[in-house]
Order: structure tokens, then sequence, then C-alpha cells
């Protein structure tokens, strides 16, 4: 992975709540930004860090029990463009994650 070098260190550690949110949304909060992103993106490295949450990558929200579950301790890679990405957690507490976003490969 090529990563993209996010505003700071803080956009690295999203929250992630009940109310379906883009990834690049929650991205900006944690960085206190309002940045816009590369369309080119490719990857999402995310890791969950106090609970499971729920992810599509479609552009359609995920529910508390639809879209891809992503688990305590998990460390994802998923290949999809990181402006489609949206984000829910599926417990009854926010759930912080650690998450990198970038290139597959650069041309």
């Amino acid at each position: 992975m090529f990563p993209y070098k996010l505003a700071n260190a803080a956009s690295h550690q999203i929250t992630v709540t009940a109310t379906a949110t883009r990834l690049l949304a929650l991205i900006n909060t944690a960085g206190g930004t309002t940045l816009g992103f590369p369309y080119d993106l490719s990857v999402v490295q995310i890791a969950p860090e106090d609970g499971d949450i729920r992810w599509t990558d479609n552009g359609i929200n995920p529910t508390a029990t639809e879209g891809k579950q992503l688990v305590l301790g998990g460390d994802y890679t998923i290949e999809c463009a990181p402006t489609d990405v949206r984000l829910i957690r599926t417990g009854g507490a926010n759930v912080v994650c650690n998450v990198r976003i970038g290139w597959i490969r650069r041309t």
C-alpha cells in the first residue's frame, strides 16, 4: 500500500457511531478538517479497537445488521474506493478505529 498523507495524526483515529457515515467525513471530523481527497484512492486499512462495526463500499448505508462485519481486534485491508465507504457501529457504544487510506499501486 502507498499511503495517502492525512492532515494530521488525529485523522487516523476515527469514531464510528450509530449513524451510518461516510469514511472520509469521519476522517475529517477526527482531524478537525474539511479536506477533499484524491479521486483515485484504492485501498482502506481499518482496525476496530473497542467494538464491532459494519461496512459498505457501494455508497449504500449499512445498518446494525447489514453490511460486511469488521470485528474488534481485526486488521482489515480492503481494496475499494474510500469515497464510497460508509460505516456504522453494531453495539451500544461508539467504536474507535485506526484507519489509513491510499493506493494499491502508484502508476
